[in-house]
């Protein structure tokens, strides 16, 4: 393909929250029929409803913001998973939802009229092998929830789920355990009790072995509860 058009749906992530790392990624299985130049991948957001029914090579041609979002070099031959830093855009996105019309990805095929061969294969949203279709993985942070046994000893902490880490900001040395539910609430992981100083923590969790959804993650001790929730897609 020489232009590659992916939508998400964003919805379940609260217009107010602040999105802290987004990340867009494609599986390349290869080069098509042989075609096999280096080349590089630039993102675009899309400024055109459409739909993959009705989408094609002639009326999406033009339906994309010429701003680059983010951009990739691949070489010959390569398969595997391209990963784009697409934050800045998709907090756009979210905290405006009509504009949530897509991504593009252009090859060197369309940005280079004088280059020929730069097209490429990868898996669509209709592959079979769903662990490699197309998928935007988002993180960030909403209003905490919080609660305490002493309401005028209220204090605050704050949750952050963000790349392998999970960052823990608390004002209460103690042992906190830190949960892992999924969007109606089974419970997918529970960590063992830590003690934390007041301050902010660091602790390695691997996001990886979650699977696509809404995820919510719960830090308790000392009579307070905080909240943060991710979405995997």
């Amino acid at each position: 393909m020489g232009r590659i058009a992916l939508n998400f749906d964003l919805t379940a992530i609260p217009e107010h929250a602040t999105v802290t790392n987004a990340e867009l990624s494609f599986y390349r299985i290869g080069d098509y029929y042989g075609y096999d130049m280096d080349g590089t991948y630039e993102a675009h957001l899309i400024n055109e409803s459409w739909t993959s029914s009705t989408a094609t090579w002639e009326n999406l041609s033009s339906s994309y913001e010429q701003t680059v979002i983010a951009s990739l070099d691949y070489t010959r031959g390569t398969t595997g998973w391209f990963d784009f830093d697409v934050t800045d855009a998709t907090a756009g996105l979210v905290a405006n939802p009509s504009e949530n019309l897509g991504f593009m990805i252009l090859i060197d095929f369309v940005l280079n009229s004088s280059t020929n061969g730069h097209i490429s294969k990868i898996h669509s949203s209709e592959s079979s092998e769903e662990p490699l279709q197309p998928k935007i993985v988002v993180e960030y942070t909403a209003t905490p929830i919080i609660t305490d046994n002493a309401p005028d000893k209220l204090q605050q902490m704050a949750v952050n789920y963000g790349t392998g880490k999970l960052q823990v900001s608390t004002v209460i040395d103690g042992n906190y355990t830190i949960m892992f539910h999924t969007g109606n609430g089974r419970l997918l992981y529970k960590m063992d009790e830590h003690y934390l100083q007041a301050g902010k923590h660091s602790i390695t969790c691997d996001k990886m072995s979650f699977t696509k959804g809404v995820l919510f993650i719960t830090v308790q001790g000392n009579g307070q509860s905080a909240m943060s929730k991710a979405v995997v897609y």
